[in-house]
């Protein structure tokens, strides 16, 4: 009987306390079991997945695992670099369904599948890959120098002159504003250019040098802040 209820329960997208109450309550079951029953009914028992398993085939809304590196090896369409032991959520939305994939190291790929198909596994960055980036994830450099002191923007990850710069706003002053300025910098001694600003060039200066780092110097008598949004 309670085998019968799991199952008429695994077809429905929602539950309801009588749902449930018609499982806890079957007659003949370990306590237990009825706990197991109601879990696996509500997709938090996760399923491992067999040797040869093909994801493309498992959309039923739950948890899944590998337990092994060697069931991992042997299963279908899953990412091309996936190869420890790994968890994965099933989500399903009418004909809608993501597959999202947790493996030991914490490494995150999903994927999706509509009508017409499954679109490709997209592998997430992590935090150290995004910051060491060089294709296009732009770096915010901020802080203030007193006068007479420098900061730099290392711009060595820019692969050519034509490619990648930096923003840098300049403000002297700080509340007690005395200029503002905003610089294009880019990777050359004479790729740089005041865009707009009201900052005489007697407050700061911009020099260029080992092909990658631009030093900008406060000349002012007043402390200088700046903000850079280095482009790579």
């Amino acid at each position: 009987m309670a085998d019968t209820y799991e199952k008429d329960l695994a077809q429905k997208s929602t539950l309801t306390l009588n749902d449930f109450i018609r499982v806890v309550g079957a007659d003949n079951v370990s306590y237990k079991q009825q706990v197991s029953n109601v879990a696996s009914a509500l997709g938090i028992t996760p399923h491992a997945i067999a040797e040869n398993g093909d994801l493309n085939s498992i959309t039923t809304i739950g948890l899944y695992y590998t337990p092994s590196t060697a069931v991992t090896a042997s299963i279908t369409n899953k990412p091309a670099d996936l190869v420890s032991a790994f968890s994965m959520e099933v989500q399903k939305r009418g004909d809608y369904v993501n597959q999202i994939i947790c493996d030991y190291a914490g490494t995150i790929y999903v994927r999706g599948q509509i009508s017409s198909g499954w679109y490709s596994w997209q592998k997430l960055p992590t935090r150290s890959e995004i910051e060491s980036t060089t294709g296009g994830v732009p770096i915010r450099k901020a802080g203030n120098v007193a006068s007479g002191e420098s900061f730099t923007i290392d711009i060595s990850n820019i692969l050519s002159q034509n490619e990648g710069f930096a923003l840098v706003a300049l403000n002297i002053g700080g509340n007690a504003l005395i200029g503002v300025e905003l610089l294009f910098l880019g990777r050359g001694t004479s790729k740089v250019k005041a865009l707009l600003g009201t900052m005489s060039t007697s407050y700061y200066t911009a020099t260029y040098s080992n092909n990658s780092t631009w030093t900008i110097t406060n000349t002012s008598s007043s402390i200088m802040l700046y903000t850079a949004i280095i482009s790579k």
